[in-house]
Protein backbone atom coordinates (compact mmCIF):
# COMPACT_ATOMS: atom_id res chain seq x y z
CA UNK A 1 0.00 0.00 0.00
CA UNK A 2 1.46 3.44 -0.99
CA UNK A 3 -0.48 6.37 0.15
CA UNK A 4 0.39 9.90 -0.66
CA UNK A 5 -1.07 13.24 1.40
CA UNK A 6 -1.13 16.34 -0.39
CA UNK A 7 -3.27 18.37 -3.12
CA UNK A 8 -2.01 16.63 -6.43
CA UNK A 9 -0.15 20.37 -7.48
CA UNK A 10 1.99 20.36 -4.44
CA UNK A 11 2.97 16.50 -5.11
CA UNK A 12 3.37 17.68 -8.58
CA UNK A 13 5.63 21.03 -7.86
CA UNK A 14 7.58 18.35 -5.09
CA UNK A 15 8.10 16.06 -8.16
CA UNK A 16 9.46 18.80 -10.16
CA UNK A 17 11.89 20.11 -7.41
CA UNK A 18 13.78 17.03 -7.76
CA UNK A 19 14.26 16.97 -11.22
CA UNK A 20 17.26 19.35 -12.59
CA UNK A 21 16.55 23.05 -12.37
CA UNK A 22 16.72 23.25 -16.40
CA UNK A 23 14.09 20.44 -16.64
CA UNK A 24 11.59 21.54 -14.35
CA UNK A 25 9.22 22.99 -16.58
CA UNK A 26 9.38 19.96 -18.88
CA UNK A 27 9.10 17.89 -15.51
CA UNK A 28 6.18 19.59 -14.16
CA UNK A 29 4.24 20.23 -17.79
CA UNK A 30 4.96 16.08 -18.05
CA UNK A 31 3.06 14.91 -15.20
CA UNK A 32 0.70 17.47 -16.15
CA UNK A 33 0.21 15.61 -18.84
CA UNK A 34 -0.10 12.50 -17.67
CA UNK A 35 -2.38 13.08 -15.45
CA UNK A 36 -4.80 14.40 -17.51
CA UNK A 37 -4.08 11.79 -20.01
CA UNK A 38 -5.45 9.19 -17.57
CA UNK A 39 -8.64 10.82 -17.77
CA UNK A 40 -9.37 10.49 -21.16
CA UNK A 41 -10.53 12.66 -23.60
CA UNK A 42 -12.78 15.46 -22.64
CA UNK A 43 -11.80 15.77 -18.94
CA UNK A 44 -9.88 17.79 -17.42
CA UNK A 45 -7.87 17.99 -14.00
CA UNK A 46 -8.49 21.74 -12.58
CA UNK A 47 -12.55 21.62 -13.91
CA UNK A 48 -13.30 18.06 -13.20
CA UNK A 49 -11.35 16.76 -10.65
CA UNK A 50 -9.70 19.42 -8.62
CA UNK A 51 -13.15 20.88 -7.10
CA UNK A 52 -13.98 17.35 -5.37
CA UNK A 53 -10.14 15.89 -4.46
CA UNK A 54 -9.22 15.49 -1.27
CA UNK A 55 -5.75 14.96 -0.06
CA UNK A 56 -5.08 11.51 0.30
CA UNK A 57 -4.35 9.19 -2.59
CA UNK A 58 -3.67 5.40 -2.05
CA UNK A 59 -2.97 2.47 -4.35
CA UNK A 60 -2.82 -0.88 -3.07
CA UNK A 61 -2.11 -4.96 -4.18
CA UNK A 62 -4.66 -5.70 -2.07
CA UNK A 63 -4.84 -9.64 -2.69
CA UNK A 64 -2.20 -11.64 -5.00
CA UNK A 65 -4.70 -13.35 -6.95
CA UNK A 66 -8.51 -12.23 -6.73
CA UNK A 67 -10.53 -14.45 -8.89
CA UNK A 68 -8.51 -17.33 -6.57
CA UNK A 69 -8.15 -19.35 -9.88
CA UNK A 70 -5.14 -20.64 -10.64
CA UNK A 71 -5.64 -21.80 -14.40
CA UNK A 72 -5.41 -18.54 -15.43
CA UNK A 73 -2.29 -17.36 -13.37
CA UNK A 74 -2.06 -14.66 -10.25
CA UNK A 75 -4.31 -11.49 -10.94
CA UNK A 76 -3.30 -9.04 -8.18
CA UNK A 77 -5.96 -6.96 -7.13
CA UNK A 78 -5.44 -3.45 -7.66
CA UNK A 79 -7.26 -0.92 -5.84
CA UNK A 80 -7.24 2.90 -5.85
CA UNK A 81 -8.88 5.27 -3.34
CA UNK A 82 -9.27 8.70 -3.63
CA UNK A 83 -10.71 10.71 -0.68
CA UNK A 84 -13.43 13.57 -2.16
CA UNK A 85 -14.89 16.66 -0.35
CA UNK A 86 -17.72 17.25 -2.39
CA UNK A 87 -19.09 13.72 -2.94
CA UNK A 88 -21.91 15.26 -5.46
CA UNK A 89 -18.84 16.53 -7.71
CA UNK A 90 -16.99 13.44 -7.19
CA UNK A 91 -20.43 11.41 -8.59
CA UNK A 92 -20.68 13.59 -11.53
CA UNK A 93 -17.08 13.34 -12.34
CA UNK A 94 -17.76 9.68 -12.41
CA UNK A 95 -20.45 9.60 -15.07
CA UNK A 96 -18.45 11.70 -17.50
CA UNK A 97 -15.33 9.51 -16.70
CA UNK A 98 -17.23 6.62 -17.81
CA UNK A 99 -19.35 8.49 -20.72
CA UNK A 100 -16.13 9.51 -21.91
CA UNK A 101 -14.57 6.18 -22.15
CA UNK A 102 -18.38 5.09 -23.60
CA UNK A 103 -17.80 2.29 -26.66
CA UNK A 104 -20.48 -0.07 -28.12
CA UNK A 105 -20.04 -2.77 -25.46
CA UNK A 106 -22.13 -1.57 -22.30
CA UNK A 107 -20.92 -0.76 -19.36
CA UNK A 108 -22.59 -3.09 -15.71
CA UNK A 109 -24.02 -1.01 -13.55
CA UNK A 110 -24.50 -3.58 -9.88
CA UNK A 111 -25.92 -2.28 -6.49
CA UNK A 112 -24.19 -4.06 -3.82
CA UNK A 113 -24.29 -3.33 -0.55
CA UNK A 114 -25.69 0.30 -0.81
CA UNK A 115 -22.98 1.58 -3.31
CA UNK A 116 -23.51 1.22 -7.08
CA UNK A 117 -20.22 -0.33 -8.82
CA UNK A 118 -19.31 0.37 -12.33
CA UNK A 119 -17.20 -1.73 -14.02
CA UNK A 120 -16.44 -2.93 -17.89
CA UNK A 121 -13.69 -3.34 -20.45
CA UNK A 122 -12.29 0.60 -21.79
CA UNK A 123 -9.71 0.93 -24.53
CA UNK A 124 -11.00 -1.71 -26.50
CA UNK A 125 -8.44 -1.03 -29.69
CA UNK A 126 -5.09 -1.17 -27.45
CA UNK A 127 -3.44 -4.81 -27.46
CA UNK A 128 -4.21 -5.27 -23.74
CA UNK A 129 -7.47 -3.92 -23.00
CA UNK A 130 -8.40 -2.27 -19.48
CA UNK A 131 -10.68 -4.21 -16.58
CA UNK A 132 -11.97 -1.62 -14.87
CA UNK A 133 -14.62 -0.79 -12.22
CA UNK A 134 -15.07 2.05 -9.97
CA UNK A 135 -17.74 2.97 -6.82
CA UNK A 136 -18.38 6.02 -5.02
CA UNK A 137 -18.46 5.23 -1.31
CA UNK A 138 -20.96 7.64 1.05
CA UNK A 139 -19.98 11.01 0.93
CA UNK A 140 -15.98 10.56 1.58
CA UNK A 141 -14.19 7.85 -1.21
CA UNK A 142 -13.89 7.32 -4.20
CA UNK A 143 -12.45 4.05 -5.54
CA UNK A 144 -10.90 2.67 -8.71
CA UNK A 145 -9.97 -1.14 -8.82
CA UNK A 146 -9.20 -3.64 -12.26
CA UNK A 147 -11.92 -5.75 -11.14
CA UNK A 148 -15.61 -5.62 -9.09
CA UNK A 149 -14.51 -8.12 -6.47
CA UNK A 150 -11.76 -6.05 -5.74
CA UNK A 151 -14.43 -3.34 -5.35
CA UNK A 152 -16.55 -5.52 -3.07
CA UNK A 153 -13.88 -6.84 -0.77
CA UNK A 154 -13.25 -3.22 -0.62
CA UNK A 155 -16.41 -2.39 0.56
CA UNK A 156 -16.53 -5.44 3.03
CA UNK A 157 -13.35 -4.15 4.73
CA UNK A 158 -15.16 -0.99 5.48
CA UNK A 159 -18.03 -2.61 6.99
CA UNK A 160 -16.51 -5.05 8.68
CA UNK A 161 -13.44 -2.86 10.69
CA UNK A 162 -11.79 -5.95 12.16
CA UNK A 163 -10.47 -6.95 8.33
CA UNK A 164 -9.28 -4.15 7.14
CA UNK A 165 -5.18 -3.04 7.20
CA UNK A 166 -5.59 0.00 9.92
CA UNK A 167 -6.85 -3.13 12.49
CA UNK A 168 -3.51 -5.08 11.65
CA UNK A 169 -1.36 -5.63 14.47
CA UNK A 170 1.97 -5.49 12.41
CA UNK A 171 0.20 -2.45 10.68
CA UNK A 172 -0.59 -0.58 13.69
CA UNK A 173 3.20 -1.22 15.41
CA UNK A 174 5.11 -0.39 11.85
CA UNK A 175 3.11 2.63 11.61
CA UNK A 176 3.43 4.13 15.67
CA UNK A 177 7.26 3.67 15.01
CA UNK A 178 7.45 6.11 11.90
CA UNK A 179 7.34 9.77 12.36
CA UNK A 180 3.99 11.92 12.18
CA UNK A 181 5.00 14.81 9.77
CA UNK A 182 4.75 12.83 6.28
CA UNK A 183 4.17 13.35 2.97
CA UNK A 184 3.29 9.69 2.37
CA UNK A 185 3.19 6.53 3.85
CA UNK A 186 4.43 3.00 2.16
CA UNK A 187 3.29 -0.94 3.48
CA UNK A 188 4.06 -3.78 2.61
CA UNK A 189 3.34 -7.45 3.52
CA UNK A 190 6.35 -9.10 2.15
CA UNK A 191 5.78 -13.10 2.06
CA UNK A 192 2.47 -12.16 0.26
CA UNK A 193 4.32 -9.59 -2.10
CA UNK A 194 7.04 -12.34 -3.03
CA UNK A 195 4.30 -14.84 -3.69
CA UNK A 196 2.48 -11.80 -5.94
CA UNK A 197 5.86 -11.52 -7.95
CA UNK A 198 6.56 -15.22 -8.48
CA UNK A 199 8.14 -16.38 -4.88
CA UNK A 200 5.79 -19.09 -5.00
CA UNK A 201 7.16 -20.98 -1.82
CA UNK A 202 6.80 -17.58 0.02
CA UNK A 203 3.71 -18.10 2.06
CA UNK A 204 5.02 -21.57 3.27
CA UNK A 205 8.56 -20.97 3.37
CA UNK A 206 9.09 -17.84 4.97
CA UNK A 207 10.00 -18.63 8.35
CA UNK A 208 8.54 -17.06 11.74
CA UNK A 209 12.61 -14.74 12.32
CA UNK A 210 12.61 -13.54 9.00
CA UNK A 211 11.15 -9.71 7.82
CA UNK A 212 7.27 -10.01 7.68
CA UNK A 213 5.90 -6.80 6.81
CA UNK A 214 8.58 -3.33 5.82
CA UNK A 215 6.56 0.64 6.69
CA UNK A 216 8.32 3.47 4.92
CA UNK A 217 7.18 7.30 6.50
CA UNK A 218 8.21 9.54 3.24
CA UNK A 219 9.55 13.29 3.77
CA UNK A 220 12.10 15.79 2.81
CA UNK A 221 15.02 17.19 4.39
CA UNK A 222 17.57 19.56 3.53
CA UNK A 223 19.70 16.69 1.42
CA UNK A 224 16.74 15.36 -0.61
CA UNK A 225 14.09 12.71 0.34
CA UNK A 226 13.92 10.68 3.40
CA UNK A 227 12.19 7.45 3.96
CA UNK A 228 11.83 7.07 7.67
CA UNK A 229 11.94 2.81 7.88
CA UNK A 230 9.85 0.56 10.48
CA UNK A 231 11.04 -3.36 9.34
CA UNK A 232 9.08 -5.95 11.26
CA UNK A 233 10.36 -9.28 12.47
CA UNK A 234 11.09 -11.36 15.68
CA UNK A 235 14.12 -10.13 16.57
CA UNK A 236 15.33 -8.71 19.96
CA UNK A 237 15.31 -5.34 20.57
CA UNK A 238 18.58 -3.60 20.09
CA UNK A 239 19.77 -0.33 21.37
CA UNK A 240 21.61 2.01 19.07
CA UNK A 241 24.94 3.43 20.40
CA UNK A 242 26.76 6.65 19.29
CA UNK A 243 29.76 5.71 17.25
CA UNK A 244 31.68 7.47 14.76
CA UNK A 245 33.45 4.02 14.26
CA UNK A 246 37.10 4.73 13.84
CA UNK A 247 37.41 2.45 11.23
CA UNK A 248 36.53 4.78 8.36
CA UNK A 249 39.28 6.22 8.17
CA UNK A 250 41.02 2.90 6.18
CA UNK A 251 38.72 3.82 3.36
CA UNK A 252 39.73 5.43 0.59
CA UNK A 253 38.30 8.54 -0.65
CA UNK A 254 37.51 7.42 -3.99
CA UNK A 255 35.26 4.23 -2.49
CA UNK A 256 31.92 4.12 -4.06
CA UNK A 257 30.51 2.33 -1.33
CA UNK A 258 31.00 2.51 2.01
CA UNK A 259 30.12 0.66 5.04
CA UNK A 260 30.35 0.54 8.98
CA UNK A 261 28.84 -0.88 11.70
CA UNK A 262 29.40 -3.48 14.64
CA UNK A 263 29.25 -7.06 15.03
CA UNK A 264 30.10 -8.47 11.77
CA UNK A 265 28.71 -11.90 12.58
CA UNK A 266 26.25 -11.16 14.67
CA UNK A 267 24.52 -8.80 11.53
CA UNK A 268 25.53 -12.00 9.17
CA UNK A 269 23.18 -14.49 11.69
CA UNK A 270 20.62 -12.36 11.69
CA UNK A 271 19.97 -11.39 7.97
CA UNK A 272 20.32 -15.01 6.71
CA UNK A 273 17.48 -15.76 9.75
CA UNK A 274 15.44 -12.41 8.79
CA UNK A 275 15.22 -13.57 4.69
CA UNK A 276 14.92 -17.15 5.33
CA UNK A 277 12.82 -19.03 3.17
CA UNK A 278 12.51 -15.46 0.47
CA UNK A 279 13.58 -17.09 -3.33
CA UNK A 280 15.78 -13.92 -4.01
CA UNK A 281 17.51 -13.70 -0.81
CA UNK A 282 18.52 -17.12 -0.49
CA UNK A 283 19.86 -16.75 -4.20
CA UNK A 284 21.35 -13.53 -3.94
CA UNK A 285 22.85 -13.86 -0.62
CA UNK A 286 25.25 -16.53 -1.66
CA UNK A 287 25.73 -15.32 -5.31
CA UNK A 288 27.06 -11.84 -3.20
CA UNK A 289 30.28 -13.53 -1.71
CA UNK A 290 30.65 -16.36 -4.40
CA UNK A 291 33.28 -14.07 -6.14
CA UNK A 292 35.63 -13.57 -3.18
CA UNK A 293 35.21 -17.02 -1.72
CA UNK A 294 36.17 -18.65 -5.25
CA UNK A 295 39.60 -16.13 -5.17
CA UNK A 296 40.16 -16.70 -1.63
CA UNK A 297 39.22 -20.41 -1.46
CA UNK A 298 37.36 -19.34 2.25
CA UNK A 299 33.88 -20.07 3.49
CA UNK A 300 33.58 -16.22 4.44
CA UNK A 301 30.77 -16.70 7.00
CA UNK A 302 32.52 -19.37 8.86
CA UNK A 303 36.61 -18.11 8.44
CA UNK A 304 36.15 -14.38 8.79
CA UNK A 305 32.87 -13.04 10.12
CA UNK A 306 32.80 -15.50 12.67
CA UNK A 307 35.49 -13.42 14.48
CA UNK A 308 34.65 -9.52 13.67
CA UNK A 309 32.36 -9.28 16.86
CA UNK A 310 33.80 -5.25 17.15
CA UNK A 311 33.67 -2.77 15.21
CA UNK A 312 34.14 -3.05 11.37
CA UNK A 313 34.09 -1.20 7.87
CA UNK A 314 33.64 -2.35 4.39
CA UNK A 315 34.51 0.10 1.36
CA UNK A 316 34.16 -0.64 -2.27
CA UNK A 317 37.10 0.84 -4.94
CA UNK A 318 36.24 1.39 -8.66
CA UNK A 319 38.60 0.57 -10.96
CA UNK A 320 39.39 0.59 -14.67
CA UNK A 321 40.06 -3.33 -14.48
CA UNK A 322 38.38 -4.47 -11.83
CA UNK A 323 36.36 -3.31 -8.21
CA UNK A 324 38.32 -3.67 -5.46
CA UNK A 325 37.35 -3.72 -1.78
CA UNK A 326 39.12 -2.97 1.38
CA UNK A 327 37.96 -4.84 4.76
CA UNK A 328 38.93 -3.34 8.16
CA UNK A 329 38.11 -5.11 11.76
CA UNK A 330 38.90 -4.12 15.39
CA UNK A 331 40.77 -7.17 16.97
CA UNK A 332 39.27 -9.22 19.58
CA UNK A 333 39.90 -12.13 21.53
CA UNK A 334 38.45 -14.16 18.70
CA UNK A 335 40.84 -13.14 16.02
CA UNK A 336 42.15 -16.15 14.04
CA UNK A 337 44.82 -14.72 11.37
CA UNK A 338 46.59 -18.09 11.74
CA UNK A 339 43.52 -19.50 10.15
CA UNK A 340 43.09 -17.75 7.35
CA UNK A 341 46.78 -17.85 6.25
CA UNK A 342 46.23 -21.60 6.63
CA UNK A 343 43.48 -21.65 4.73
CA UNK A 344 44.61 -19.72 1.85
CA UNK A 345 47.73 -22.53 1.84
CA UNK A 346 45.75 -25.07 1.23
CA UNK A 347 44.37 -23.60 -1.39
CA UNK A 348 47.50 -22.91 -3.38
CA UNK A 349 48.03 -19.52 -2.24
CA UNK A 350 51.97 -18.63 -1.29
CA UNK A 351 52.15 -16.13 2.26
CA UNK A 352 54.92 -13.12 1.62
CA UNK A 353 55.31 -10.20 3.93
CA UNK A 354 56.91 -7.75 2.41
CA UNK A 355 57.85 -3.61 3.52
CA UNK A 356 55.65 -1.20 2.82
CA UNK A 357 56.99 2.15 4.55
CA UNK A 358 57.40 1.30 8.06
CA UNK A 359 54.70 -1.44 8.12
CA UNK A 360 54.84 -5.07 7.67
CA UNK A 361 52.04 -6.33 5.31
CA UNK A 362 51.19 -9.87 4.23
CA UNK A 363 50.21 -10.89 0.42
CA UNK A 364 48.51 -13.63 -0.42
CA UNK A 365 50.21 -14.83 -3.95
CA UNK A 366 48.76 -17.36 -6.65
CA UNK A 367 52.22 -17.73 -8.88
CA UNK A 368 52.78 -13.94 -9.30
CA UNK A 369 49.37 -12.27 -8.79
CA UNK A 370 48.15 -11.15 -5.65
CA UNK A 371 44.81 -12.59 -4.44
CA UNK A 372 44.92 -10.40 -1.53
CA UNK A 373 46.82 -8.26 1.23
CA UNK A 374 46.54 -7.23 5.21
CA UNK A 375 47.67 -5.75 7.39
CA UNK A 376 47.46 -5.12 11.11
CA UNK A 377 47.53 -1.32 12.58
CA UNK A 378 47.45 -1.19 16.75
CA UNK A 379 43.93 -2.51 17.18
CA UNK A 380 42.69 -3.21 13.73
CA UNK A 381 43.24 -5.59 10.79
CA UNK A 382 42.69 -4.24 7.45
CA UNK A 383 42.53 -6.79 4.55
CA UNK A 384 41.95 -5.68 1.09
CA UNK A 385 41.70 -7.75 -2.77
CA UNK A 386 45.05 -6.19 -4.14
CA UNK A 387 47.77 -4.48 -3.18
CA UNK A 388 46.63 -1.10 -4.54
CA UNK A 389 43.84 -1.66 -2.68
CA UNK A 390 45.44 -2.00 0.83
CA UNK A 391 48.37 0.71 -0.23
CA UNK A 392 45.54 3.26 -0.49
CA UNK A 393 43.51 2.35 2.38
CA UNK A 394 47.20 2.87 4.71
CA UNK A 395 47.23 6.13 3.55
CA UNK A 396 43.98 7.58 5.53
CA UNK A 397 42.64 9.83 2.93
CA UNK A 398 39.71 8.98 3.90
CA UNK A 399 36.60 8.73 2.51
CA UNK A 400 35.04 10.29 6.23
CA UNK A 401 37.21 13.44 4.88
CA UNK A 402 35.31 14.11 1.68
CA UNK A 403 32.51 16.58 1.67
CA UNK A 404 30.11 14.24 0.36
CA UNK A 405 30.25 11.65 3.04
CA UNK A 406 30.11 14.10 5.47
CA UNK A 407 27.03 15.86 4.45
CA UNK A 408 25.80 12.69 4.01
CA UNK A 409 26.52 11.87 7.62
CA UNK A 410 25.04 15.06 9.00
CA UNK A 411 21.51 14.33 7.99
CA UNK A 412 21.31 10.67 10.52
CA UNK A 413 21.48 10.18 13.81
CA UNK A 414 25.05 9.84 15.45
CA UNK A 415 23.57 7.07 17.93
CA UNK A 416 22.73 4.01 15.16
CA UNK A 417 23.82 0.41 14.53
CA UNK A 418 25.39 0.85 11.09
CA UNK A 419 25.64 3.07 8.28
CA UNK A 420 25.70 2.36 4.35
CA UNK A 421 27.32 5.54 2.29
CA UNK A 422 26.72 4.82 -1.94
CA UNK A 423 28.47 7.39 -4.07
CA UNK A 424 25.73 7.01 -7.02
CA UNK A 425 27.58 8.65 -9.63
CA UNK A 426 30.89 6.06 -8.79
CA UNK A 427 28.75 3.17 -7.86
CA UNK A 428 26.52 3.04 -10.44
CA UNK A 429 28.02 0.99 -13.08
CA UNK A 430 29.04 -1.40 -10.93
CA UNK A 431 25.60 -1.65 -9.37
CA UNK A 432 24.06 -2.00 -12.57
CA UNK A 433 26.32 -4.77 -13.21
CA UNK A 434 25.39 -6.53 -10.04
CA UNK A 435 21.91 -5.85 -9.97
CA UNK A 436 19.84 -5.49 -13.49
CA UNK A 437 16.57 -4.01 -11.67
CA UNK A 438 18.77 -0.96 -11.26
CA UNK A 439 18.68 0.06 -14.92
CA UNK A 440 14.78 -0.48 -14.45
CA UNK A 441 14.53 1.98 -11.76
CA UNK A 442 16.69 4.55 -13.26
CA UNK A 443 14.06 4.60 -16.24
CA UNK A 444 11.03 4.91 -14.40
CA UNK A 445 12.12 7.31 -12.04
CA UNK A 446 14.78 9.07 -14.39
CA UNK A 447 14.03 12.49 -12.86
CA UNK A 448 15.02 11.80 -9.67
CA UNK A 449 18.06 9.15 -10.76
CA UNK A 450 19.10 12.01 -12.90
CA UNK A 451 19.88 14.35 -9.69
CA UNK A 452 20.74 11.83 -7.28
CA UNK A 453 23.89 12.72 -5.54
CA UNK A 454 23.95 9.99 -2.78
CA UNK A 455 21.94 7.14 -0.85
CA UNK A 456 22.43 6.82 2.86
CA UNK A 457 21.24 4.19 4.61
CA UNK A 458 21.26 4.27 8.80
CA UNK A 459 19.96 1.68 10.97
CA UNK A 460 18.23 2.85 14.83
CA UNK A 461 17.53 -0.43 16.43
CA UNK A 462 14.61 -0.64 17.78
CA UNK A 463 11.76 -2.05 20.30
CA UNK A 464 10.69 -6.01 20.44
CA UNK A 465 10.83 -7.46 16.99
CA UNK A 466 11.06 -4.14 14.87
CA UNK A 467 13.99 -2.05 13.27
CA UNK A 468 13.93 1.47 12.55
CA UNK A 469 15.96 3.33 10.48
CA UNK A 470 16.21 6.11 7.61
CA UNK A 471 16.70 6.21 3.79
CA UNK A 472 18.41 9.22 2.54
CA UNK A 473 18.67 10.30 -1.20
CA UNK A 474 21.14 12.71 -1.31
CA UNK A 475 20.28 15.53 -4.68
CA UNK A 476 22.03 18.15 -6.72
Amino acid sequence: MASLQGESDRLIALAAAVAKPGDRTRTRQSLQQLRDGLLGEGLNYDKDVKPWLGEEVTAAITSSDFDRDDSNGKKGGYLLALTTKNALASREFLQRFWQARSTDQAFTFEQYKGTELIYGTVDQDKPTPLNLASAVVGDRFLLFANSPNVLKNAINNVQASELNLSQSPDYQKAIAALPNNRLGLVYSNLPQLANLIGDSKALDNVSLEAIQAVALGLGANRQGLVAHSAILDSSPSQTATASSNALLKYLPEGASIALSSQNLNQFWTRLTQETQGYALAETLLPNTLKTWETTWGLNLPEDLFSWVTGDYALGLLPGAKQTDWIFAASRTSTTNLDKLDQVAKQKGLTLVQESLGDRTISLWKNKDAVAGAWASEGNAIVFASSLEALTAGLKNASIAQTPGFAGAMGSVNSANNGVAYIDWAKAKPWLEQQFPIVRTLEFVAQPLFGRLKQVTVTSYGGGEGIETGDVVLGLE
